[in-house]
């Protein structure tokens, strides 16, 4: 069981699927399957306290997060102006903890933000006709990429997609599989 080997002892097909669910060589270690919850990575409405709770207000902190930055956005943190190579090895393993990868950061993703990355809110009409065309392709309309969250391909993980739907995907701007699986199935509101 894969659970219970070291990170060490894991296949590349077996560390893949566990960074896919935010565990890395740092942190596997602390699994529980117990209190183990996908959602949990996801933390778009949950509190300050809401963070305490569920045990990654530390990680939040770590990455210059504190109350009243957390509660309206008043003020940014200290390393939002850092891309990924410049931040410690400290805060990697705290945004890994919280489920960012190196796109997701160097995308500006903010965790009490937007759960989709910034270039899925661009109006349908202000699409190239290339990229409307990867988006049909993913069967978007016009309606459903404006309204985000309610097209279909939107709850298909990566796996599920056909070959030409992740070729779409990527071509779109989702830079990996990580990444649109964490944005469609991790954040799922």
């Amino acid at each position: 069981d894969a659970w219970r080997k070291d990170w060490a002892d894991l296949t590349a097909e077996q560390r893949t699927a566990a960074e896919k669910l935010c565990y890395f060589d740092e942190n596997w270690q602390d699994i529980s399957l117990a209190d183990w919850d996908c959602p949990k990575k996801h933390f778009t409405g949950y509190s300050w306290d809401g963070l305490d709770k569920a045990g990654v207000q530390i990680y939040f902190q770590t990455l210059g997060w504190n109350e009243e930055t957390w509660k309206g956005g008043k003020g940014s943190t200290t390393i939002d102006d850092l891309h990924w190579d410049e931040l410690t090895a400290e805060q990697h393993t705290a945004a890994q903890q919280i489920c960012y990868t190196k796109s997701m950061w160097e995308s500006k993703f903010k965790p009490n933000g937007a759960v989709y990355p910034e270039f899925r809110f661009r109006n349908y009409e202000a699409l190239s006709p290339k990229l409307k065309e990867y988006a049909e392709a993913l069967s978007y309309t016009k309606s459903t990429w404006n309204n985000l969250g309610t097209a279909i391909v939107e709850s298909l993980s990566f796996s599920d997609l056909s070959p030409e739907e992740k070729h779409a995907v990527i071509q779109l701007g989702f830079a990996s599989e990580e990444d649109w699986d964490c944005y469609m199935n991790y954040y799922d509101e």
